[in-house]
């Protein structure tokens, strides 16, 4: 480590993923002294590890993590668009868990990495133990939920425009990406706490990979995860703030409903006065309701 090669697979070539593990203390391997290990997955597309940087310390008190960049991003080595859809992303940490030699991890995904997550929660339900997803969707109509949401949340014509270029995926450059986070993170952050950097990047942004997603069928437009939420069978936690403007409330008691339908053990935590990065919001309350879930898992 930090660089960790998934082999190549039928469709997909090999590549090299940026990956940083925290463990307990007197552990020397993930899952040591019977901790849990959490696998915690960047949203974007596009994002990377450091999203979680603000929150890591307190989640490895209960658990071992796993944090890492996709393929393309962040650190990882540069791969082509048509290796980075979500079903790539849900394959390679498939793959990543094999390498990594984790029997069942915890799996936590924030916003598009909460979408990864119920698909992987869907696809390998046998090889993980528990599934936490934080202000996530199960399928593409979010786009126009959130471009309705920008009325009611009175968003800027500057702030508008950007949002229309990243739905319909024209974002020109790394740098206008840039501008799109520091311009929206108003949005993103209810209570306007102050911030520095919004969504840090060690390098720029994989633009090829961000505006493949959003374009006119794209894969963030034509996923549906709908039909087989009742297939998740593990201990499943949805967080959501209820002023969550692009990743609506609405969706996360659409897939409460869905998961329940074929499993009693999911719940959903709305948390109060929170946008879509809620524990820039409520950092207590956000950090209770994850380390909460965690800690069942806890021997």
């Amino acid at each position: 480590m930090p660089m960790i090669t998934l082999p190549a697979r039928h469709n997909a070539p090999e590549t090299a993923v940026y990956v940083e593990t925290m463990l307990g203390k007197d552990s020397r391997h993930l899952g040591d002294n019977h901790r849990p290990v959490s696998i915690l997955l960047p949203g974007g597309p596009g994002g990377n590890h450091l999203v979680y940087n603000e929150i890591k310390d307190e989640l490895a008190r209960y658990t071992d993590l796993v944090l890492w960049d996709p393929r393309s991003c962040g650190d990882s080595q540069f791969s082509d668009a048509q290796f980075c859809t979500i079903d790539h992303y849900i394959d390679d940490i498939e793959a990543l868990r094999l390498q990594l030699n984790i029997e069942k991890p915890i799996i936590i995904g924030g916003s598009y990495g909460s979408m990864t997550a119920l698909g992987y929660a869907i696809k390998y339900s046998k090889n993980l133990i528990g599934l936490c997803c934080l202000a996530g969707t199960a399928h593409g109509q979010f786009f126009e939920h959130a471009l309705l949401n920008l009325a009611r949340v009175r968003a800027t014509n500057e702030q508008i425009d950007l949002v229309e270029k990243l739905l319909t995926g024209t974002i020109a450059s790394s740098e206008e990406m840039d501008l799109y986070y520091n311009t929206l993170m108003p949005l993103y952050i209810y209570t306007q706490q102050p911030v520095s950097s919004p969504v840090p990047a060690p390098k720029p942004r994989p633009i090829h990979v961000i505006n493949s997603a959003f374009k006119l069928g794209g894969f963030l437009r034509t996923f549906d995860w709908r039909p087989r939420l009742h297939e998740i069978a593990v201990p499943t936690r949805l967080i959501c703030g209820d002023h969550d403007w692009i990743n609506d409330l609405c969706f996360s008691e659409e897939m409460l409903a869905g998961i329940r339908a074929g499993n009693s053990d999911v719940d959903l935590v709305v948390l109060k006065n929170c946008g879509h990065f809620m524990w820039r919001d409520q950092r207590e309350a956000f950090l209770e309701a994850v380390i909460g879930f965690v800690k069942r898992f806890v021997r």
